[in-house]
């Protein structure tokens, strides 16, 4: 998985409460721990990559890391109505078990999402006519 996503919405959101500013500086410190961390580690990662115990933190770094992406998507399915929790469980067993081509779903998957919105709205015009 990319992280393209992660970095389109962070400037997104950076934008959208601090302005142009906020742009860069989502973007600045989305960036700077990976690049940070890289520049800091590399000249010592074949000799620290030897140790079991960085190899037995690292299973734990990333363990952790899986949990606080699953904590994530449970908090953001919080907030969502159930078609759209349905569709995107329908993209992932698409992607995961029938090795379904990615830009395709994610196609359709925004269709289905529109489709859905529109739908929304036009109940809510309905209700205040």
């Amino acid at each position: 998985m990319f992280p393209g996503p992660l970095f389109n919405l962070s400037a997104f959101l950076g934008g959208a409460i601090a302005g142009v500013r906020g742009v860069f500086i989502a973007w600045i410190c989305l960036f700077a721990p990976g690049i940070l961390l890289i520049l800091g580690v590399f000249p010592f990662w074949s000799w620290l990559s030897k140790f079991q115990f960085i190899q037995q933190v690292l299973v734990g770094v990333n363990a952790g890391a899986l949990g606080l992406i699953i904590a994530t998507c449970l908090l953001l399915f919080s907030h969502v109505m159930i078609p759209y929790i349905v569709c995107s469980l329908i993209s992932f067993y698409l992607v995961f078990f029938y090795s379904a081509n990615t830009p395709l779903v994610i196609v359709v998957s925004g269709v289905i999402g529109l489709l859905l919105n529109l739908q929304e709205k036009s109940q809510l015009l309905i209700q205040f006519n």
